[in-house]
C-alpha cells in the first residue's frame, strides 16, 4: 500500500510539471521570438520537478515506468538509469537557459548532483507544453578527463602492439606454409666420371727389310768383334727419344 501511494505521488508530481509547462506556453506571443523570463522560470521549475522525481525512484519504479509505454517517460527513465551511478543524489539546478527553436523550447540546465554535476537538455513542445525528449551528460573534471584520455591512449597503444605481434607471428609462418603440399625433389646422384682409357702401348714396329737387318747385324758384330753367326736378329724396334733423332 505504501509503495502504491509513493508511485501515485510520483505520477502526480510529473503531471503537475506537465501542466505547469502547458500553462507557461500560453504566455508566449506569436510575434515575439524571445523567451519571456516567466516562461524560463516555469520551465526551470518543471525540469526541477522531473529531475527530483527521477532521483527518488527505485529500480522497481523505473522498470514499472519503462513498461508504461509512454515515449518521453521511457527516454527519461533510461537517461537516469544510465547515469545515476556516476551522479548520485539530486541536489538542484544551478543555471537554466531556454532557447526557442521552431516549435520547441530547448531547455539546457547545469544540474548539481552529489557525486558530479551534469548537463541536462530537455525539449518541450511549444503548443502543447509537453516534454518530448531529455538527455543527461555527466560533467567530468579536468583530472577525470585526463585520466580517461590516458586510459584510452594506453588501450590504443596496447591494441596496436598486440596487432603488430600477431602480424609478425603470421609472417614468420610463411616459410612453413610454402612447404605444405610441396613434394620433395629427387636428388640425382652424380654419375661416376668415365674412367680414362689406358694409354695404348706403342706398337712394336717390326722391320722385315733384309738389307737393313744385315747392316744392323754387321754393325753389331763389328762393335762386339764377333761374327754375325753368333747371334740372330729376329726383330728391329725403334727406341723413342734416341740419340739418332736428336742428331
Amino acid at each position: 500500500m505504501r509503495h502504491k501511494i509513493k508511485s501515485l505521488g510520483i505520477a502526480v508530481m510529473m503531471l503537475f510539471a506537465l501542466l505547469a509547462m502547458t500553462a507557461c506556453s500560453s504566455a508566449k506571443t506569436a510575434e515575439d521570438d524571445s523567451v519571456p523570463a516567466e516562461i524560463v522560470e516555469s520551465l526551470k521549475y518543471s525540469q526541477d520537478g522531473i529531475l527530483s522525481t527521477l532521483s527518488s525512484l527505485t529500480d522497481e519504479d523505473i522498470e514499472s515506468y519503462i513498461a508504461s509505454g509512454d515515449e518521453f517517460t521511457i527516454i527519461a527513465m533510461n537517461a537516469w538509469k544510465d547515469n545515476r551511478d556516476e551522479l548520485g543524489a539530486y541536489q538542484g539546478i544551478k543555471e537554466t537557459e531556454v532557447v526557442l527553436d521552431g516549435e520547441l523550447y530547448l531547455v539546457t540546465s547545469d544540474v548539481a548532483y552529489e557525486q558530479a554535476d551534469a548537463t541536462v537538455t530537455m525539449n518541450v513542445d511549444v503548443q502543447s507544453g509537453t516534454p518530448t525528449y531529455i538527455a543527461m551528460e555527466v560533467q567530468y573534471s579536468l583530472g577525470e578527463l585526463m585520466k580517461q584520455a590516458g586510459l584510452n591512449t594506453l588501450m590504443g597503444v596496447g591494441i596496436v602492439f598486440l596487432v603488430l605481434l600477431l602480424l609478425t607471428f603470421l609472417i614468420s609462418l610463411f616459410q612453413y606454409l610454402r612447404k605444405i603440399g610441396k613434394k620433395p625433389e629427387k636428388v640425382n646422384a652424380p654419375s661416376p666420371a668415365p674412367k680414362a682409357a689406358p694409354a695404348a702401348e706403342p706398337e712394336e714396329e717390326l722391320v722385315d727389310d733384309t738389307e737393313l737387318v744385315a747392316v744392323i747385324a754387321a754393325a753389331i758384330a763389328a762393335s762386339e768383334n764377333t761374327s754375325t753367326d753368333s747371334f740372330v736378329v729376329r726383330s728391329i724396334r725403334r727406341k723413342p727419344n734416341n740419340k739418332w733423332q736428336r742428331a
